[in-house]
């Protein structure tokens, strides 16, 4: 097994609307009139959060933090994650994270995010604010 399949959590969100699932620390998506719309419990306090668009195609990332972790919520389309670890590069893999589904990205794993099939939007948050420092190409 790849070691990446250990450190990365991929998580699928209930579908449509259940606030019962909701009180009890569960998440859901839905789609209303052809926009996303979800309701998230997150594991941690939020520092940072990012709205990112995904052009179909163009790889956006291709970056690393050493004390920074991420979560990323497709919105929107679907996003092929191309990662490897940084203490170990033959330890690489792509996932494809559809609407509705969560990616963690742990400290040390390289990530690079291309939209696939159409543009997607997707929201990026972290426990650790944006530091300029902890940004590695």
């Amino acid at each position: 097994m790849n070691k990446l399949d250990d450190l990365i959590k991929i998580s699928e969100f209930h579908k449509g609307r259940d606030m019962e699932l909701l009180a009890q620390g569960k998440d859901f998506f839905e789609d209303v009139d052809g926009l996303p719309a979800g309701c998230f419990n997150l594991p941690e306090k939020i520092q940072f959060l990012g709205l990112n668009v995904y052009k179909d195609g163009v790889p956006r990332g291709k970056h690393y933090h050493l004390n920074k972790t991420e979560y990323t919520y497709v919105l929107k389309g679907t996003i092929k994650a191309e990662l490897y670890l940084l203490d170990d590069p033959t330890q690489s893999k792509k996932y494809i994270i559809r609407e509705g589904q969560m990616i963690y990205f742990p400290q040390r794993i390289h990530h690079t995010l291309t939209a696939i099939n159409g543009d997607a939007i997707a929201f990026e948050v972290s426990p650790q604010p944006y530091d300029k420092n902890d940004y590695y190409k």
